[in-house]
């Protein structure tokens, strides 16, 4: 795994392998490509050449059309095609790549939900976002607190792991925050590439329900893993998840290959 710039942006490149699809993973808030690196090593092994990177630096007023336009970049220097899969806010950007017909296929971990599915957390973790609504809603950059995140995010995490991730966080941006949590529209019917929704099912923020809901939305294949959370590329038995996904994806690029579709992966590539 090399650590590279794409269009200005910090990330790791890794593979060189005999798939037709690179892979492009997006993170979620707070976040940084960092969060990757364990599958950036897992696909890379098995042959899919492989990118993650971090998007710009949050301030208070960044929206999530500034973040698309981070993505779209990095895109035009990876090439055409590519497989994108997304954590939370980063898989509701790559719900938009789909839209605009910019990926082959999509993975959506964990993600914000588009608009028209309400992003109801589960109870217990109420108190974590009515303290953090005042700067959300200002739209003030924000990150919560290490007790917090284990409430909310990091339950499925031992502590020491948690402590050691929350440390490596940064602020976000409340205004993007508060897109994604007021639902950011998406067109399902522009959507004409396979999609995989995958879920923790002991995720109190992103809950299962949430995850099932979006998969229904763009008839989407649905993934549901117990014991884990919302950060289940890095939580203990995160191999498990990645091996699921790794499996759709060599079915999808086998299908997409049959018809031909190998691939602009935009409006009207067929599937089945």
């Amino acid at each position: 795994m090399d650590e590279v710039e794409l269009a200005g942006f910090q990330g790791v490149v890794a593979g060189g392998g005999h798939h037709t699809h690179p892979l492009v993973f997006l993170h979620g808030a707070w976040d940084s490509h960092r969060c990757f690196e364990g599958y950036v090593r897992f696909f890379a092994e098995r042959g899919w050449n492989c990118y993650a990177f971090t998007r710009r630096t949050s301030r208070d007023r960044v929206r999530i059309e500034d973040y698309l336009d981070d993505t779209l970049r990095v895109l035009d220097q990876v090439g055409p095609a590519p497989v994108v899969i997304g954590h939370s806010l980063g898989g509701l950007l790559a719900q938009l790549l789909a839209e605009r017909g910019r990926c082959a296929a999509a993975v959506l971990i964990e993600s914000g939900p588009p608009k028209g599915i309400p992003v109801i957390p589960k109870a217990r973790t109420w108190p974590v976002f009515l303290k953090l609504a005042p700067r959300i809603a200002l739209g003030k950059q924000f990150l919560p607190t290490r007790r917090a995140a284990r409430r909310a995010w990091l339950n499925r995490m031992p502590a020491d792991q948690a402590t050691q991730l929350h440390a490596r966080l940064v602020p976000e941006s409340g205004v993007a925050f508060r897109q994604v949590l007021a639902g950011y529209p998406v067109d399902a019917e522009l959507v004409r590439c396979p999609i995989l929704c995958v879920g923790g099912l002991d995720s109190p923020s992103i809950t299962s329900k949430m995850v099932a809901k979006t998969a229904r939305r763009y008839g989407a294949e649905l993934i549901e893993l117990a014991g884990h959370s919302h950060w289940l590329m890095e939580e203990p038995g995160w191999e498990d998840g990645a091996a699921a996904i790794e499996h759709w994806l060599s079915d999808v690029e086998a299908v997409l290959a049959r018809n031909g579709a190998a691939l602009s992966g935009g409006p009207g590539t067929e599937t089945d």
